[in-house]
């Protein structure tokens, strides 16, 4: 009945009744940066909304085993979506077609200069090892330098003054990991040729950190327009392609910890390039908090096919197919029950316990799936944020493989709950010949100094 009802409203809302932000004529960003640069990981971010897959990203989200690189997350994205006096508004892309321009917007939800963003195409990326660079030597990165806090990239505040940015006396922009990235987007800049409809005029300030291989995003979230926006919600879209073979996958969820993942159907990743025994799982945590998770196919019903208006953005973002039905608990979700489901396959496959990929029976495929956040009214001017990190597990088998992903999104929610912005936590890797004990190789840098809140020791090992 509440599905109906929803459902109903954002279909015949009257459009015509609120204005609709004019959109601008920019061009979409080209900026990228590789979070783990100079590890054998691929994990690069965009400026255009596209997280993991672009030109100099060709096996996406990609981590060495045994010297060989292999693909997890083929491709990634944010999306975001709600209704404006019921008509459905949203902003997503997924291997094209982005909705998201470099840049800031003004109050009235319009880029600053609605004429050309590209002076905000830039992805500002600061490392830990540049900044032990810096407190040593004065060696100073162009990004170090203009760390733009102006726009809200996150600072250590080392002299007392909130809100500024002043390296000299102190002040450094907030790295945690080995690398640490910021840059702004909106999705005003353009018209919207994917979704097709008028933009929600919100920018999006991300930061992006990597260190273990597991990268970490905050999305901060903040209506410019002059209309609230209803049931507005952030969605994480992922392709998992587990090694070489990507059409022998399954996914899962696990709502309990804010988890969607993929994992291999069976126990052997074939191909020329395969993983081979006991794939790895990948997931998704938001820790900030889930309200759904719906997945689609590469083929197979209709309803399971991704979404390509903003109507069907929004449905996808409510926990609903795009057909506007919900999921519904057995089999592959369509027509196997009853009992709806805003969370798709939260059984344990491990265990066999409750509505799995695995218990359903059903022919493995390749996935992609969509968490999203908890639904929120944001009133013009209304921010939030969203937190979510990226998790790699193995284990003896692909299903130990996602045993060791649930238990390690339990510990990062663990972490996330007690405080912490969202852990990092370390890759478990086999080194031979790790000598008995290590020196360190160079100087040991404490930063900021002096400290107010917080004090960040940095050191270098030998290769």
């Amino acid at each position: 009945m509440i599905l109906r009802f929803f459902l109903a409203a954002v279909a015949f809302g009257n459009a015509s009744a609120q204005a609709q932000i004019q959109p601008g004529s920019c061009v979409r960003g080209t900026d990228s940066v590789n979070l783990n640069e100079g590890r054998p990981v691929d994990t690069f971010v965009y400026n255009n909304g596209s997280i993991f897959y672009g030109p100099d990203s060709p096996v996406g989200y990609g981590v060495n085993l045994s010297l060989d690189r292999y693909s997890f997350i083929y491709a990634a994205g944010f999306w975001v979506g709600g209704t404006v006096a019921g008509d459905p508004r949203a902003a997503g892309g997924t291997y094209g077609g982005y909705e998201f321009w470099p840049g800031p917007l003004g109050e009235n939800g319009r880029p600053v200069d609605p004429g050309d963003c590209s002076s905000y195409d830039r992805i500002f990326t600061v490392s830990s090892a540049e900044l032990s660079a810096y407190e040593s030597s004065g060696t100073l990165t162009p990004d170090l330098e203009d760390w733009p806090v102006d726009l809200g990239a996150p600072v250590v505040d080392g002299d007392g003054v909130a809100g500024n940015y002043d390296l000299a006396a102190g002040d450094r922009p907030d790295v945690r990991g080995d690398r640490a990235a910021f840059w702004i987007v909106n999705d005003a800049g353009n018209e919207h040729f994917r979704t097709g409809g008028a933009p929600l005029g919100v920018e999006l300030r991300i930061y992006a950190y990597s260190s273990g291989q597991r990268p970490a995003f905050r999305v901060g979230v903040t209506n410019r327009s002059d209309e609230t926006i209803e049931d507005f919600r952030v969605g994480f879209w992922a392709d998992t392609d587990i090694g070489s073979n990507a059409g022998d996958d399954y996914v899962g969820s696990a709502p309990a910890l804010d988890l969607g993942y993929g994992y291999n159907a069976d126990n052997f990743d074939e191909g020329a390039e395969g993983i081979g025994v006991a794939p790895p799982a990948v997931g998704v945590a938001m820790l900030s908090g889930t309200s759904a998770m719906t997945y689609g196919v590469n083929a197979g019903p209709p309803s399971l096919n991704g979404p390509t208006s903003d109507l069907e953005y929004v449905l996808a973002l409510s926990g609903l197919r795009v057909d506007g039905e919900p999921f519904t608990v057995g089999g592959n979700g369509v027509g196997g029950g009853t009992q709806p489901a805003p969370f798709v396959f939260p059984g344990d496959p491990v265990v066999a316990q409750g509505w799995s990929e695995v218990s359903a029976g059903n022919p493995p495929g390749d996935r992609r799936f969509t968490l999203s956040s908890e639904p929120q009214t944001l009133a013009p001017g209304g921010s939030l944020i969203v937190d979510a990190v990226v998790l790699l597990e193995s284990g003896d088998d692909h299903l130990q493989a996602v045993a060791s992903l649930r238990a390690e999104a339990g510990a990062a929610a663990e972490v996330y709950a007690a405080g912490g912005l969202f852990p990092v936590l370390p890759l478990e890797t086999k080194v031979e010949g790790l000598p008995s004990a290590i020196h360190q190789d160079g100087p040991l840098t404490a930063y900021p100094n002096p400290a107010t809140d917080r004090v960040t020791l940095a050191y270098t090992l030998p290769q």
